[in-house]
């Protein structure tokens, strides 16, 4: 269980208020508020670009030297991600562990509910 990690990169929706209108700054200040770049749950390293050679170098820093999954690109308009492959997101909604006298311990994941996109 300790080693499930979660990368924060935008809110969707927050205390029952839809944040898919609001612009990207306002949702990008409001989740560094309250995520940390440490612990379980961090925020996506972020990084402000100026033209696209930047951006090409920046993608192949990251995801072919450094092997991430890709980028996600930002502007106030539109957001998008660039990979080298096509990935189903999936977001891990809720998590069970094992319970005592089963044969999965309680330090083991037992299962795990996931949303899929």
């Amino acid at each position: 269980m300790e080693r499930i990690r979660f990368k924060i990169f935008d809110i969707l929706e927050l205390d029952g208020n839809d944040w898919t209108k609001k612009p990207f700054k306002e949702s990008f200040e409001k989740f560094r508020t309250l995520f940390t770049e440490s612990g379980r749950a961090r925020t996506v390293e972020s990084k402000v670009i100026n033209n696209t050679k930047e951006l090409q170098h920046y993608y192949n820093e990251k995801v072919i030297e450094e092997g991430h999954e890709g980028i996600v690109v930002r502007t106030e308009e539109v957001g998008f991600k660039i990979k080298p492959v096509h990935t189903i997101d999936v977001a891990i909604i809720e998590v069970s562990p094992g319970r005592a006298g089963s044969r999965l311990s309680q330090d083991q994941l037992a299962s795990s509910l996931v949303a899929l996109r």
